[in-house]
């Protein structure tokens, strides 16, 4: 499964969603991707994000522009080879 987390200007609640799918994945029986779109390029939330869980295997996608939560959804599992996706609005 991929969760896909699509962040604009929602660190703090983008953080906390990461803390709780990073013990959830510890606790599953199955691979869970995470995977977290930020859509607001002028902002360093997402940069600030990926360093933080840079070491807890979570990818991170710095969009150029804003995609729109249905773009930012579509760009992260265009990439994915999983057999679900989980999308996930920390806001």
């Amino acid at each position: 499964i991929q969760a896909v987390v699509v962040n604009y200007h929602s660190m703090g609640r983008c953080d906390a969603c990461i803390r709780s799918l990073l013990q959830a994945r510890d606790r599953l029986d199955f691979p869970l991707q995470i995977t977290v779109v930020d859509n607001a390029p002028e902002s360093p939330e997402g940069r600030e994000l990926e360093e933080r869980y840079r070491d807890a295997r979570v990818e991170f996608h710095l969009a150029s522009t804003n995609l729109g939560f249905g773009g930012a959804v579509n760009a992260a599992s265009a990439r994915s080879d999983a057999d679900a996706i989980l999308i996930l609005n920390p806001d």
